[in-house]
Parts: structure tokens; sequence; C-alpha cells
């Protein structure tokens, strides 16, 4: 330490190799230094005199300026090594709490639950520094979302080829950092289990050796999925275009999870069994733990190239609504699902949120297990635009077509449907509002209709209102035709005598703060 200027640069250093993480980094540095990473990370204010290892929160929480200023590396070379380049790019960077106090949240889809690796890349491309030092241990490899190197067509391996004794090295940014020096690419495990000491005996085996494994060789289709998610964490990828990606990928795992083993023809077969084993894995599928990651390569590959091709398809609001529908022939919530979509709504991209709202519009909820349902979409138009019964013309424009006999049924449910995607809540709640009356506790569609709808889907329904809609959010100075049920409601109450109006007058939109909840539908 310098007293006066804080760590005291190394005598000696390394340039970061390109896509390198902190974790290489101190493997190459400390192999160079000849002493042991846990050493390195001492004197480079990486960890403290106590601390026995090098945890993985510095790849969030890494002092930049100091750790710079120690290695003698620019504040920028030195911040590559980290996350922090990511955290417009990859959401569970920025949902991750790493505040000065505890407790350090990392989100489930931060880092990967094991150590993965490429043989061929940790060999290096055969210049000098590579060939004394070896490949970087790239920080790609550090996610979740990556599962194979498409430069060397091969998945990623997870640990050493020879069988260790189990340990708490997931936590850790490089297993044993006390034992040193070996070369970057030398296994840190100890040999036998035993007590604990720097002095053990460790593996050593070479892991960036092309030996062969038991696991299977990835498709061109996993490939050109794993391509494309990796060409998201570049800089020269829009950063917003590529959180939106992320957290589809994210959200349609969670939908393949729910549905499975529905997407299973979306992957190579060889990858299917990985997926099974973690969807059994995941238990009762509670909005928890259904937005977990994938567990293990395999199962990551299987996911994430199925989620892609979901997620390419010219019909995604379709393929969401059969993988919806599929959990009702499995023991899991269809819930489930909506609330990791409403979790993570923020950052889906408007295309996945639109599609999936006609399949999850029954199950989102406003703030809370109890509370109204949301609105499904963001409306220009109000509920009060809206009269009971659709105008004639609106439905020539836009619901003739469908081919449905009795008009005034299809208008009636129009105008429900519509006031419910203004503001939320459930049907009768909008039923409700447009005083139109129904003695079940929840509110449906006349019979015919809903038979109508059953055999015909409602897909076609929903996209004529949809145009509909769209319409009203453009055409200024649309009529109140709330104010026109309440003129009527009162010039009635007064032909009748004193009584009590009828529930749409105060209904649960009109009610002040604090009045009686909702009903649930």
């Amino acid at each position: 330490m310098d007293g006066r200027h804080g760590l005291r640069p190394l005598a000696r250093s390394l340039v970061p190799l390109a896509g390198e993480s902190l974790a290489g980094y101190l493997l190459r540095l400390s192999c160079r230094l000849g002493i042991s990473p846990l050493e390195l990370a001492r004197l480079t204010g990486c960890a403290d005199g106590s601390s026995p290892a090098i945890s993985r929160r510095l790849l969030l929480t890494l002092d930049v300026q100091r750790f710079a200023q120690a290695t003698r590396l620019s504040a920028g070379e030195a911040s590559s090594l980290t996350l922090a380049s990511w955290a417009d790019r990859y959401p569970p960077v920025a949902r991750s709490r790493t505040g000065p106090g505890p407790p350090l949240i990392f989100d489930d889809w931060l880092l990967a639950a094991s150590s993965r690796y490429c043989p061929g890349c940790l060999a290096g491309d055969g210049t000098p520094i590579q060939q004394q030092y070896g490949g970087p241990w790239k920080m790609a490899w550090h996610l979740p979302v990556a599962f194979a190197c498409p430069r060397h067509r091969r998945f990623l391996r997870e640990g050493c080829p020879r069988p260790h004794p189990s340990g708490p090295g997931a936590a850790q940014l490089i297993d044993h950092p006390g034992m040193g020096p070996l070369h970057p690419a030398q296994c840190r495990m100890p040999l036998q289990a035993g007590r604990a000491g720097r002095h053990r005996a460790s593996c050593g085996t070479r892991l960036d050796q092309a030996s062969e494994d038991d696991l299977p060789r990835p498709s061109a289709d996993t490939l050109n999925a794993q391509q494309g998610i990796l060409d998201r964490l570049s800089q020269q990828y829009p950063a917003g275009d590529a959180a939106c990606a992320f957290t589809d990928l994210r959200m349609i795992t969670a939908l393949l999870c729910l549905s499975w083993p529905l997407g299973q023809d979306l992957m190579d077969p060889s990858l299917a069994a990985a997926v099974s084993e973690h969807v059994r894995g995941l238990g009762f599928l509670s909005r928890r733990a259904l937005d977990k990651q994938p567990g293990g390569v395999i199962a990551a590959a299987g996911l994430l190239t199925a989620a892609a091709v979901i997620l390419d398809s010219p019909d995604l609001a379709g393929t969401v609504a059969r993988h919806v529908q599929a959990s009702e022939r499995g023991r899991f919530s269809k819930s489930s699902w909506a609330r990791v979509l409403d979790r993570h709504r923020s950052s889906c991209s408007p295309a996945l949120t639109e599609a999936a709202e006609p399949a999850t519009r029954a199950y989102r909820r406003a703030s809370g297990p109890h509370s109204p349902k949301a609105p499904p979409r963001i409306s220009v138009y109000r509920p009060e635009h809206i009269p009971a019964l659709l105008e004639q013309r609106w439905h020539d424009q836009h619901l003739a077509q469908l081919g449905y006999r009795v008009q005034t049924s299809m208008r009636r449910a129009g105008a429900v449907m519509l006031v419910q995607w203004a503001v939320g809540g459930s049907l009768g709640d909008a039923a409700d509002y447009l005083g139109i009356r129904h003695r079940k506790a929840q509110h449906s569609f006349a019979p015919d209709l809903a038979r109508w709808l059953r055999d015909h889907g409602t897909k076609d329904f929903i996209a004529a209102l949809a145009g509909l809609a769209t319409q009203l959010d453009d055409t200024p100075g649309l009529v109140n035709y709330r104010n026109r049920r309440v003129v009527g409601q009162f010039e009635s109450q007064v032909k009748r005598g004193p009584s009590h109006p009828q529930g749409s007058a105060v209904s649960w939109l009109t009610r002040p703060a604090g009045g009686s909840s909702v009903r649930d539908a």
C-alpha cells in the first residue's frame, strides 16, 4: 500500500484480452507474477487480507479506479472486465442489488450456476501472449444464456473433465484461488477431499485440451441461436433492443417450462431429456420457480433455442396462446406465467407484450394478488367513450367480416371488452360500468356467441376489436357516452320517483379512493 495514493501499482501487468472477464485476467496476471490469484486480489484491492476467497460480486462491485491504478490499466480497460458495460443491455445486471451495504441480491439470471468454458478458446489463438498464458476466460461464459461456442462449434464444458468432490466454489469468482501459481487453463480443484488448506495438491488438469466428452454436438440451429444471443451483448447492437430481446427470451423460456413437453419439437431431440429434468426439478411452478434460469448448458441450449424459434414466429400471439392453454393439461397454474410477465413487463418488447395480452388478460393484476386486473393495453380512448352497444358503423367496419349473425350480441360483447381493455378489472366490472345486467357472479357473453367463439376461436375477434381500439385512439373528440347514460338514468329516476340509481352510475370506475374493492371475476 502507498499511504498517499492508495494501492501501489504492480511492477508488471498485462493488457486485457478481448471479451476477457475479471476472473481470467486475475488468473493470467497471477501466472505471470508467480503468485496465487488470491494474493494478487489482495494486492489489487479485490480482496482484504483475511478473505479466503474472491467473490463473484466483484463482477458488479469492483472498485474500478483502485484496480486500474494497481494494474496500470485505464479505467475503461478495468471496467471492461466486469458486467458494468452490459448494464443497459442485459437486464439482470440492473435488476441486481449491489449497494454499499447488505444484502447483496443477484437476479437469478445474472450468473450461471456453474463455471463454463470452451477448451478451444482457452487454448488461445496462436499469438505469443496467448501461447504463453492461454486464451481468455470470457465474460459471456458467466451468463446463463451462454451455452455454446459458435467458433469451435461445441457446447461449453462445465467443470473439470476429471471427477472431483463437490465443494462450495459456485459462489466464488475463481475456485480455490489460494492455490497457485498455476497456468490459467489448469484445474485448481483439489485432487481429493480433505481438510482445507492451500498446500493441498491441485488437480492441474489442462482445461484447454479438446478431449472427447459425453456432450452432444450442437446443431446449426442451436449455434445460430447462440450467435444471435451473443451478438446482442456487442456494443454494435442497440442497447434497448438487446434488453428487450434478453427479457423476451427469459419470458418464453418460462412459458416453455409451463407448457412442457409441448415445445420439445422446437429443439434437437438430444436436448429434450435435459429440459425434462430441469422442468421436473422446478417442482410446483410458482412464479418464482418459473423464473429460474435453465439448469446446465444442455437444458439452456434446448430452451433458449426453442424460445428463439417462438419469438421468430409470424403468429407469435397464436403460439403464445397455445402454450398457455397447454398448461391446462398439467398440474401448473397459467396465472404463474402471467405474474412472471407482469414482473418483467417494463423490459419486454412491445411485440411480446401485445402478443401475450389475449392469453394472459384473465390473469393479470394491477398490483398484488388481490388487486383488480390490470389494463391489458395502454389506451388513448377512455371507458366513457364506449357505448353499451357498439355503434353500428363500428360493427360494420370491423366486426361484420367475421360472419357472426347476431349483431347485437357481438356489439355488446365488444363494448364490454373495450372498456376492460381501457381500465382493467373483470368483464363483470366492465359490464357494470356500461349498465349491462348479468345474473351470474361472473359476466359472460351470450350463449350463442360463446359457442361461436369456441368453434371459430377468438383470434380474429380480438384482432378486429384491436383494430377498432386503434381507430378510437386516433380519433379526436370522441363522444362521452357515460354522460348520456347518467343523464338518461337521472331522467328515468325522476319519472319513477325516488330510488337508488342503477349500479352503473356508481360503478367501481367512479368510486372515490378508499371505497370497496372491485369484484374478482
